[in-house]
């Protein structure tokens, strides 16, 4: 996947544009976080609540890759039957209706609604070229409306969505999920698949590459050309 970005000749564009010239926090949402015990994680208003408290409303952050979530899982049925726990993306946090913007050219693959509890909600992926061969990036938990059109070209930098809100989200705190899926994924029908079992993560690799290849924040791009 680097080996694609360098390629480009040029690096992705910040997810979340110039609005987050500030580090952002890390929000580790696994057992061992001491601020998270005793709280009820099925409540995602009241998690949304202390999230403001704790880091401030106009404050960003992260939530990690291949993190063990089973706190924040274990009251879905979908997840809990089937103990799929570990996280293939990275969850960016970030007020609601933050805009969203193209880390690298690309077209939509496919755009839409996933219904139910602890599901997408408003959703697009992006399909992109490389040498090796298409990749794809899976951005979950979006406003539902405006959402782009398949086929549509979306350039480096382009704004294309906006972090949706508890009613058209998944009913989840405001974040964006941002994966990246490779053509097997696809082909194996695990276009949606968010989490994996541990069993499952020798296949992470060929099927759900780390996203931070292609993530880029606005601190991280500011520092590089000495903006901020």
């Amino acid at each position: 996947m680097n080996t694609f970005l360098h390629a480009m000749h040029s690096s992705p564009f910040p997810l979340l544009g110039d609005a987050f010239c500030s580090e952002p926090f890390l929000l580790p949402l696994t057992p061992d976080n001491a601020a998270l015990a005793g709280r009820d994680l099925a409540d995602q208003v009241a998690f949304q609540a202390f999230i403001e408290r704790e880091y401030g409303t106009a404050a960003w952050g992260l939530a990690e890759y291949l993190e063990y979530r089973e706190p924040l899982l274990q009251h879905l049925p979908q997840m809990a039957a089937t103990q799929r726990y570990f996280h293939l993306g990275l969850d960016v946090i970030a007020p609601v209706r933050s805009l969203l913007y193209a880390p690298l050219d690309g077209t939509v693959f496919t755009s839409g609604y996933e219904e139910g509890l602890g599901n997408y909600g408003g959703y697009v992926v992006t399909r992109h070229e490389a040498p090796s061969g298409a990749f794809f990036c899976l951005y979950g938990h979006l406003q539902r409306m405006d959402l782009p059109p398949a086929a549509m070209f979306l350039p480096r930098g382009e704004p294309f969505a906006r972090i949706g809100d508890f009613s058209e989200n998944g009913f989840w705190f405001h974040h964006t999920h941002m994966q990246l899926l490779t053509q097997r994924a696809l082909d194996e029908g695990r276009m949606f698949q968010g989490y994996v079992t541990r069993a499952e993560l020798p296949l992470v690799p060929e099927l759900f590459p780390s996203p931070h290849a292609v993530f880029r924040s606005w601190v991280r791009y500011s520092q590089e050309v000495s903006i901020c």
